[in-house]
């Protein structure tokens, strides 16, 4: 499978949505662009699933959706991340899955600050990738790497939405971004790896993080993944980078599949970091 990107369908929604107005035009981005993913869920509601995915950085209607497929297609990208989403595949022998490649929303500077224009989110047996055309391809195969790796973890550890820790929470981003350090150097690492210190973390981890690290399901890590309030920003994203470089540069033996396959507990326990 691998990337699906419709230009035709961006060139039809955006020629559609040019003389509408906003409720109709957000309608109209609702069944035509976010409704064929929905035959990934047993049971999700449309307004539900748009709201997510409008959060996670999907593009205005109002915004250039032609311009994302021609930019894309002009500099042969798709092509190439195909190409680099075969050799992850390879090489730590991943599922097969279809990866939805969308226009992020330019106009939100929280996304283009803290996340360099691109995100990501990945299910089960797919993902969606949100990226500005205007990106090098190097940074689009950074975030196509970071969440196939997100893909391979939960396919080997049979995790889903409701089983997953928070610590398994944390771990998966450091791993996600120890495999971009290795498939595209350092320079190509999210912004949020170079925001904390390992002194911060280490004392949040020991004060607060290791005492919660063992609560399920997704929807309930937020809180501790992202900071706010009296918590620094994306201290669960930093705190889980330094656990698994600190496992790697003390486990350098272990491959990139390996350390997919590797039990939550013995990361954690080979990392050198104690429970609290």
């Amino acid at each position: 499978m691998g990337l699906k990107c419709d230009f035709t369908t961006f060139r039809s929604f955006h020629k559609k949505v040019g003389d509408v107005y906003w409720e109709e035009a957000l309608r109209l981005q609702a069944e035509v662009i976010c409704e064929p993913l929905l035959r990934h869920f047993k049971d999700a509601a449309l307004p539900e699933w748009h709201h997510y995915l409008l959060a996670q950085g999907l593009r205005k209607p109002s915004g250039d959706w032609t311009k994302f497929g021609e930019v894309l297609q002009k500099k042969g990208h798709i092509k190439e991340l195909q190409k680099h989403f075969f050799v992850l595949k390879k090489k730590w022998s991943g599922p097969d899955l279809p990866i939805y490649l969308l226009p992020i929303d330019t106009t939100n500077e929280e996304l283009r600050d803290r996340l360099a224009g691109k995100n990501g989110v990945t299910f089960a047996d797919f993902i969606v990738l949100f990226i500005d055309e205007s990106l090098s391809l190097n940074a689009m195969k950074a975030l196509l790497t970071h969440e196939y790796n997100h893909a391979c973890r939960l396919f080997y550890q049979k995790k889903n939405e409701e089983s997953v820790t928070l610590m398994e929470s944390m771990l998966m981003e450091g791993l996600a971004e120890a495999a971009v350090k290795n498939h595209l150097g350092k320079s190509e690492q999210a912004p949020w790896t170079r925001t904390l210190s390992r002194e911060q973390c280490e004392d949040w981890w020991k004060q607060v993080l290791s005492h919660r690290k063992d609560i399920k399901g997704r929807r309930y890590h937020a809180h501790w993944m992202y900071g706010g309030r009296n918590m620094p920003r994306m201290i669960g994203y930093v705190t889980g980078f330094y656990i698994v470089q600190d496992f790697l540069e003390k486990n350098p033996e272990i491959s990139e599949r390996g350390c997919l396959k590797k039990e939550a507990d013995d990361i954690l326990a080979g990392s050198g970091w104690n429970s609290g």
